[in-house]
């Protein structure tokens, strides 16, 4: 199982600046991973998905374990995001995937071009419709 980096913003999901900043971190990793992985003669594959929502945030755990954690239907969406690696029509989707929710709340218009105009359907678990935005990925020569 390859590694799960979850970013946090402890402010309003509703917020503007939250989204645009969380989609914006989003496009600089993917371009410096993607500068990075050229530079090395690397194959590059990446998948980030962003959803906002309530979370439950804590210690868990008891005795000789305890972690600090995201829990929630909101992180299990995300995390429905980043796995989903083709839509509904059977093409794959873009490295970085953007809910609706989020999707809403960006109003800078260079940040809004990065995505597809259109959401795209895909399914997760139980058949669970999901519409996601998505970037078109960035070149590796």
């Amino acid at each position: 199982m390859s590694p799960q980096p979850w970013a946090l913003q402890p402010v309003n999901p509703d917020s503007e600046p939250c989204a645009e900043g969380a989609v914006r971190a989003a496009l600089d990793c993917e371009r410096n991973l993607a500068e990075f992985f050229n530079a090395n003669d690397l194959p590059l594959g990446i998948r980030i998905g962003i959803h906002a929502g309530p979370v439950i945030l804590g210690d868990f755990g008891g005795g000789d374990r305890i972690a600090f954690t995201l829990i929630g239907e909101t992180v299990n969406s995300a995390a429905r995001y980043e796995q989903a690696k083709t839509c509904v029509a059977g093409n794959p989707l873009g490295p970085i995937r953007v809910s609706s929710a989020v999707f809403g709340l960006i109003e800078d218009r260079e940040v809004r071009a990065s995505f597809e105009a259109s959401a795209r359907e895909f399914t997760a678990k139980h058949d669970c419709p999901f519409n996601a935005f998505v970037s078109s990925p960035k070149e590796v020569l």
